[in-house]
């Protein structure tokens, strides 16, 4: 069931710019965050900013806590659904490899469909 809530402009403030970067929707970094909030009130046993520096894989994610590990699975979890930046998919659109074209049909590189 969806609800209405009331956030203060300063909390959506902060929610927009976020969003810019977690290509999340408004109420799916609300939510996202309402989430991290929670486990971290349920349990002291662990730093988000440990998990934000495995996120972006400047540290092992065996490094981390279980507790840690599970904040760490649930968010990159989330991050496979979203659509890849355009940085991403140039990078992809730039392999040698085979790809698929418009229609989902396997085309090689210098080939027609």
């Amino acid at each position: 069931m969806v609800r209405t809530i009331k956030i203060s402009d300063k909390a959506i403030t902060l929610i927009e710019g976020e969003i810019k970067t977690s290509k999340r929707s408004l109420g799916g970094q609300a939510e996202h965050w309402m989430n991290i909030g929670r486990a971290i009130e349920q349990s002291s046993a662990f730093d988000y900013e440990r998990i934000k520096t495995a996120l972006a894989a400047q540290i092992d994610y065996d490094n981390l806590t279980i507790e840690e590990q599970e904040v760490f699975f649930n968010d990159f979890s989330d991050s496979m659904w979203e659509e890849p930046s355009a940085e991403t998919q140039s990078f992809f659109d730039d392999l040698s490899g085979p790809g698929l074209d418009e229609n989902d049909n396997i085309v090689s590189p210098g080939r027609e469909s």
